[in-house]
């Protein structure tokens, strides 16, 4: 039998509009979101901060059987703040992510010298040399992305060395 999927808001891990840096309040909804199983983070209209010094390279890291919704893209918009280059929503080795319903604003910030290379991404989907069969499917719907100045807005790697014809769909 299917079980369940598990709803929260970003308001219920202390996240909102209001809020200067939501990095921990979605970082803690995913955490709760992978503990059970799975699930949905919903995004209330409003524009959310986020701190790029917060971000980092590893950025917000997004488990497995994961889905981001907004109310619309012209109603929840996600806006990276601060100097510093940063990649946004990383998932490594994960599948069954969707994205929706929202606008993702970078920060402007380029990354210069051999190095740029990984960085500055709004969404990167890596498979790594340790990746598993059957890790599929990252659906974006319903997004409106700008103002990031990595190499690729949308980062899709397959590193993976259990299959270089690793299926990544969607």
């Amino acid at each position: 039998p299917a079980v369940a999927l598990r709803k929260v808001t970003l308001a219920d891990f202390g996240g909102g509009p209001q809020i200067a840096d939501n990095c921990t309040a979605l970082r803690a909804a995913l955490v709760a979101i992978a503990h059970a199983g799975g699930g949905t983070v919903l995004l209330a209209r409003g524009t959310y901060r986020f701190l790029s010094a917060s971000l980092g390279r590893g950025g917000i890291v997004l488990p497995s059987n994961v889905t981001l919704s907004g109310a619309g893209r012209d109603k929840t918009i996600l806006t990276i703040t601060g100097d510093q280059v940063c990649n946004f929503l990383v998932a490594t080795n994960s599948g069954g992510i969707t994205i929706e319903n929202m606008a993702i604003i970078g920060n402007n910030v380029a990354m210069t010298g051999a190095t740029i290379y990984g960085s500055g991404a709004g969404i990167r989907w890596l498979l790594d040399r340790q990746a598993s069969r059957g890790v599929s499917r990252l659906t974006l719907r319903g997004l409106h992305i700008e103002n990031f100045r990595g190499p690729y807005w949308i980062d899709i790697e397959n590193d993976s060395a259990a299959d270089r014809a690793f299926e990544m769909r969607d």
